[in-house]
């Protein structure tokens, strides 16, 4: 895995949480527009006639509530991770690949705020930044113990 690889990873993992979550939310709504739903915490409250109904749509929900939570756990971990990794660098280099691939800005903003050009940015620095950042990941062994868990679960949506 090159540096590259490993800071797009964090992106991944924040897209799949944010997918689960409106998941969970569109079930909720779903729920709730059958009628007589109420889907407040732990807790779902249907009449007789609906309970068959509801029954496909809560075991759903129990799974991507049991995923988020094992993809969220992971997802923390990850963070620090990279936390630990990104201060390791020089400032300006951490702060651009902070910026680009934790923050998610594009490259105009980048060269906005660090007071450079967008060209310098995109490949003079952020070159640098990760050749750098790729010795610090071979220096430390870095190895992502939920990857496989991400390739799983970004399968299973498409």
């Amino acid at each position: 895995m090159n540096a590259r690889d490993y800071l797009k990873r964090f992106r991944r993992y924040a897209r799949l949480i944010e997918a689960l979550d409106k998941s969970i939310s569109d079930l909720d709504d779903l729920a709730t527009s059958l009628g007589g739903m109420n889907c407040d915490a732990d807790r779902v409250q249907t009449s007789p006639s609906q309970e068959g109904r509801m029954e496909k749509y809560i075991c759903k929900k129990v799974d991507l509530r049991n995923k988020r939570e094992v993809l969220m756990y992971g997802f923390e971990r990850y963070a620090n991770q990279v936390g630990v990794m990104l201060k390791k660098l020089p400032p300006r280099e951490c702060e651009l690949l902070y910026d680009r691939y934790i923050e998610g800005l594009s490259w105009i903003r980048i060269g906005q705020q660090m007071h450079i050009s967008r060209e310098w940015a995109m490949t003079g620095l952020h070159d640098k930044a990760l050749e750098h950042l790729n010795e610090i990941l071979i220096q430390n062994r870095v190895i992502d113990y939920y990857a496989d868990y991400i390739e799983e679960t970004k399968n299973e949506g498409e």
